[in-house]
């Protein structure tokens, strides 16, 4: 086995990832529901309400749906900016050969503790807190050979 790619990685997939996380967990429910519930408290309370009121009631309409996705986007904006840039993966039979900035590391297979397979990417994590994302634009055709490589050589190396 043999694959090499580079760690493309751009704001708008760390902010797809952390969207797709939050509307899949608990917290996304709980998003739902304060919004769908001040929406309906606005209608309510709307004909009464002095302008101040109004405004807050029209900004808390907008929390989930508007300023916690422009949350997220800032933060994955910075994420990008700290990532090294130019990092390229060699998977080899032996591990894989970590190359950035002209500085190699070679991680061996023992050290990879998962392979998560997501819609628009592959992330190989090493340990608890860290892990490589390749995206399937830069897998290309391969992202299906590739996954099923690493799979089949991680569960080798666990015999």
């Amino acid at each position: 086995m043999e694959y090499k790619f580079n760690c493309d990685v751009k704001a708008s997939d760390l902010w797809k990832m952390s969207m797709v996380r939050t509307y899949r967990s608990f917290l996304g429910v709980i998003n739902i529901v304060f919004t769908v519930s001040m929406i309906a408290m606005t209608v309510k309370l709307w004909p009464g309400s002095e302008d101040f009121f109004r405004v807050m009631e029209i900004l808390c309409c907008l929390i989930f749906p508007v300023f916690q996705p422009l949350a997220i986007w800032g933060r994955s904006y910075k994420q990008v900016e700290q990532q090294p840039k130019g990092v390229e993966l060699l998977f080899l039979n032996s591990g894989i050969v970590v190359t950035c900035d002209g500085k190699e590391e070679k991680i061996p297979w023992s050290r990879v503790t998962r392979v998560i397979r997501q819609d628009s990417m592959i992330v190989i994590k090493t340990d608890d807190s860290y892990g490589y994302m390749i995206m399937n634009r830069v897998m290309g055709e391969q992202k299906d050979a590739f996954y099923n490589d690493l799979v089949a050589l991680l569960k080798n190396q666990k015999r």
